[in-house]
């Protein structure tokens, strides 16, 4: 099974470096089309990311707020499982 982590630490080395050439074209030349869509799909992506990040933490707030201690230690040990 895929780490998401790893898989996630791998796609972003990919933008930076697909970032990093797109602005050395950038600084001798007009950009390309392509590089501008290029870089608005992985904005776009990013910020799916981030959005679903947040809506996942907001979740687990709520889920967790009204269990006991002796119920979060519990849930925290299963999820280690």
């Amino acid at each position: 099974m895929a780490n998401p982590a790893k898989t996630l630490k791998d796609i972003l080395a990919i933008i930076g470096k697909d970032v990093k050439r797109i602005k050395t074209i950038a600084k001798t030349s007009q950009l390309d089309p392509q590089d501008a869509l290029t870089l608005t799909r992985y904005a776009a992506a990013l910020d799916d990311i981030a959005t679903r990040e947040e809506k996942t933490k907001e979740q687990l707030k709520r889920q967790f707020k009204g269990l006991k201690t002796e119920e979060l230690i519990k849930a925290f040990q299963e999820s280690k499982r």
